[in-house]
């Protein structure tokens, strides 16, 4: 760390950043994920070519702590006592990580090219994924790290979410999973606001997305998803107990039936 530190300012900075993705991320990072994530700046619209440094660069500027994986092009630190080191000290050395993490999954998200909303074909869907090499992580993996900072994502998270071309893009990539098995790509549940929230405990953010009065706040939290789906199914699915409660609170029907997933209970 010391010799991180020791460096010129920028190359600090980006040695800071590389770390703190590596180190938070929620699954392993390509080479390519994480340089299209250092692109990305706050109101950004689209991702700005010349912002995307070299991976060489971000090698160099850790002094030994990173490597790639040739195979799998996969940047991860070189050893799994650094990555537990950097997760105790994570607080006092870079506490603003899932912040920013989160903000940029957020504007990526966001951006100009995924307002025409989901992708009608297979084709389609692969060629968004290939061009857009950030969109899976950012889609799949936002939620996780908002937990820890809804206050400060409140707005911008509520606002992606009520863009309904956004949401539709955001859920085509989250509930997509295997794109080689032909018309997988048309195979996902269409979300509301609110299940997206539910499947990732986001008790904060859903509090700005619930229509304003009873009667309407209750039939957004008993609505189903295209597949059938209530909220309250997906806070349960994943363990989410306080969004639970939080939708018991806005009376959502537990006995609901939710297709061929029976109910929440």
């Amino acid at each position: 760390l010391q010799r991180i530190e020791g460096q010129l300012d920028g190359d600090s900075k980006l040695a800071r950043e590389v770390l703190s993705w590596i180190t938070f991320a929620k699954r392993p990072l390509t080479t390519a994920e994480i340089c299209c994530a250092l692109a990305v700046e706050p109101n950004d619209t689209e991702l700005d070519l010349e912002n995307i440094p070299d991976i060489e660069d971000l090698v160099s500027v850790c002094a030994g702590l990173v490597v790639v994986d040739p195979e799998s092009a996969i940047i991860r630190l070189v050893h799994y006592t650094t990555q537990d080191y950097f997760e105790k000290i994570s607080n006092a050395w870079n506490p603003s990580a899932n912040l920013h993490i989160t903000t940029t999954c957020l504007t990526y998200l966001s951006f100009s090219a995924f307002q025409d909303g989901s992708c009608s074909t297979d084709r389609e869907f692969k060629e968004r994924l290939q061009q857009n090499k950030f969109l899976d992580y950012a889609a799949k993996h936002w939620g996780e790290h908002a937990t820890w900072v809804e206050t400060e994502v409140f707005s911008q998270a509520c606002w992606m979410l009520l863009q309904s071309n956004l949401l539709s893009c955001a859920t085509q990539v989250l509930l997509v999973t295997d794109i080689n098995y032909e018309s997988k790509s048309q195979s996902y549940a269409k979300l509301t606001p609110l299940h997206y929230t539910a499947r990732f405990g986001l008790c904060g953010v859903t509090k700005g997305i619930l229509p304003e009065g009873d009667e309407r706040a209750t039939n957004a939290v008993n609505s189903q998803d295209s597949w059938g789906k209530t909220p309250l199914l997906y806070a349960a699915r994943h363990g989410h107990v306080k969004f639970a409660q939080l939708l018991l609170e806005k009376n959502a029907d537990v006995n609901a039936q939710c297709g061929q997933y029976g109910n929440a209970l």
